[in-house]
């Protein structure tokens, strides 16, 4: 235990400014590569709804490459041991943020959970080189039919364009999730104002 908590405190910390983030995208059933996942399809459709978490996992490891070689499907039985999700009669409850910082310190990626951060602090951490994990409402989303939370990874922000860079890996709130920009405003109004800062 002292020996974990030693390795935990001397974990680096990242900084993501100039580090390229690769997008990783959940995929569409109907285009499923097994390789890719690393698991079988079954185990992909159940799990395909709730791998945003995994998803940010993979792409802020493989940036500073953690998890290059760790396959989606590896990450979400780390993310399984780790109590990241819960199933309750086939209901998943999950991902929570605490045991999600947990797994990713195990796998040396600094990340600590944030509550109530705005978008000037968003802005500030992205300034510092950091990339968070921030929870938001899909109820809020322009013509979206969803209803739950779900995670975006932010990476970048342009001040003359008042906007943020994001990765969506469910491509929500663009056809093509990668890159995607965001203004200001429009995060403010579907932010759940919680997630990860990671670095």
């Amino acid at each position: 235990m002292i020996k974990k908590i030693k390795s935990l405190l001397k974990m680096n910390n990242y900084n993501f400014k100039n580090q390229k983030i690769p997008f990783v995208s959940k995929g569409e059933i109907i285009s499923f590569n097994e390789k890719e996942f690393g698991g079988d399809i079954n185990k992909y459709n159940f799990w395909r709804p709730h791998m945003c978490a995994v998803c940010c996992l993979k792409m802020a490891g493989d940036a500073i490459d953690k998890t290059n070689n760790i396959s989606l499907s590896l990450l979400l039985d780390k993310c399984l041991q780790g109590g990241v999700y819960k199933i309750d009669n086939n209901d998943v409850k999950g991902a929570f943020h605490f045991r999600l910082v947990k797994v990713m310190g195990e796998l040396e990626i600094p990340a600590k959970v944030c509550k109530n951060i705005n978008i000037d602090q968003i802005i500030n951490k992205i300034n510092d080189g950091k990339i968070i994990f921030l929870s938001i409402d899909l109820q809020k989303v322009k013509n979206s039919i969803y209803k739950e939370s779900h995670l975006i990874l932010i990476y970048n922000y342009s001040h003359i364009r008042n906007e943020f860079r994001i990765h969506d890996c469910s491509s929500i709130l663009s056809p093509d999730g990668n890159g995607v920009f965001i203004t200001n405003e429009e995060l403010s109004i579907i932010s759940n104002k919680r997630g990860l800062i990671v670095g």
